[in-house]
């Protein structure tokens, strides 16, 4: 049976016409289910299926009609919905917006859709980049109250949105909070949501181990991990491997398990999970003492050849567009790029760079943050290692301008610093002057470390 359909109101129905009729509970289950299942079932806190359903109303001697609740325009407004949720997926916004906007007076005849409804608004304001609406949205669904399944699944993701969305402001208390609150909910609930009970744990040992709390960390991505689909098994190893290499708890055959999962990430074109898993690698470079050039020229010939060969492979289709695993190779090449700079590798920096610069242009990526980095990167390796200053200030600008959507970013604060010092406009012992100073110092060298530590932790999904 469709998920959608209220349980509880199924229940309620069954149990009505079962006492107008006379008869007792075991009248009707005798023979078809346990007493523990029918009884269940007529508290709404059984999953029904069409067969159940129709064994039921064959004993009760009914038409299922008369049991199940009349709502005509589900078919039509859910279908619509999925439309609407696969046209944000694939970024037309605007279409998405036109059916959610078409499907609103038909919401308050369906009511079993209104919370399907309101996560696709707040799916559709992520999207926008507009986190305060989708909060808005996605609390009220945490703060209604669930009959469905479907009701109670979306209620989750719900949950799991709001925590990613604290998690992505940085706020990971906040987030670790509501994802505790997303664990309680679900162990007061019947059905089993394997998917949504993995993504939870999931969430919750991505937080913790953000926290630095790694045995609670590693009992979540165990309980997920318990939950798992297989095709979500790696990315699971991956957190528990990072949980162990920030513990400082990782056994000798962390490299093998690494360079197994960024083999297997790298054969899915999951470039996302790859980068994610070269600063693991990375760390445990730097932490044994091992050469991290050659280990970064590796990395960057293999990525660098497998973006050619899809840059050549569109072009023979006449695909203009560029596509999620082109933004996504060339945002891990700008951060080789970023870790050969830090490991004082200016060629190998300049020569990253370089090779990203040209596939972003090449491909017409449209990606301010992405463009600010590539030329935040020019402009050190001006300063650092080729020396012109005009340059540098050239590209300075050029990475301001990029970072006007973006004004309290903590890269605008090192630019504008930057560019202060560059143009003199810092005074010898001005107070102000000073406390730049130790500001930017003290950015500079958390900054690094905190792309190391926390960029090989995986965004949270849900």
């Amino acid at each position: 049976m469709d998920i959608t359909v209220n349980q509880a109101e199924i229940g309620r129905r069954i149990r009505e016409i079962r006492k107008k009729k006379g008869l007792t509970q075991k009248d009707v289950w005798a023979g078809l289910f346990s007493s523990g299942k029918y009884s269940s079932i007529e508290r709404g806190t059984w999953n029904l299926t069409n067969e159940d359903l129709e064994a039921i109303c064959l004993r009760l001697g009914i038409e299922k009609k008369e049991i199940l609740p009349e709502e005509p325009e589900i078919p039509k407004v859910k279908s619509s919905i999925m439309t609407a949720l696969y046209n944000i997926k694939i970024g037309l916004l605007k279409v998405a917006r036109i059916t959610l906007e078409e499907i609103r007076p038909h919401i308050k005849e369906t009511p079993s859709m209104q919370l399907y409804y309101l996560f696709a608004w707040g799916e559709y304001y992520i999207q926008q980049e507009e986190y305060e609406k989708a909060i808005y949205y996605f609390s009220q669904i945490t703060n209604t109250g669930t009959t469905s399944f479907f009701d109670q699944e979306n209620k989750i993701r719900a949950f799991n949105a709001l925590a990613y969305l604290s998690y992505k402001k940085l706020n990971v208390s906040e987030a670790a909070e509501i994802g505790e609150e997303a664990i309680e909910y679900l162990g007061n609930i019947t059905g089993e949501f394997k998917k949504e009970r993995a993504i939870t744990y999931y969430n919750n040992a991505i937080f913790q181990c953000y926290l630095k709390n790694y045995e609670y960390a590693r009992d979540y991505i165990y309980q997920a991990m318990r939950y798992s689909q297989p095709n979500k098994i790696d990315k699971y190893i991956l957190v528990n491997a990072i949980i162990d290499i920030q513990s400082e708890a990782h056994s000798r055959n962390i490299k093998k398990t690494l360079e197994d999962l960024a083999d297997t990430f790298f054969r899915e074109n999951d470039i996302v999970s790859y980068t994610k898993v070269l600063f693991c690698q990375y760390y445990v470079y730097r932490k044994e003492n091992s050469s991290v050039t050659e280990f970064l020229v590796n990395i960057g010939r293999k990525l660098s050849s497998e973006l050619k060969s899809n840059i050549s492979a569109l072009s023979a289709e006449n695909h203009s567009e560029i596509t999620q695993l082109e933004k996504d190779s060339i945002e891990t090449l700008n951060i080789l790029a970023t870790i050969a700079y830090y490991e004082k590798d200016y060629r190998t920096a300049l020569k990253f760079i370089t090779l990203c610069y040209s596939f972003a242009r090449d491909r017409n990526l449209d990606n301010d943050l992405i463009w600010a980095r590539i030329h935040l990167m020019y402009a050190k390796l001006q300063n650092t290692f080729l020396k012109d200053p005009k340059e540098e200030e050239f590209f300075i600008d050029k990475a301001l301008h990029h970072l006007e959507k973006f004004p309290n970013s903590l890269e605008r604060g090192i630019l504008l610093y930057e560019k202060a010092k560059l143009t003199n406009q810092l005074k010898k012992d001005d107070i102000v002057s000073e406390s730049l100073e130790i500001f930017y110092k003290n950015a500079m060298s958390t900054y690094f470390s905190k792309i190391v530590l926390t960029r090989a932790l995986p965004l949270p999904e849900y």
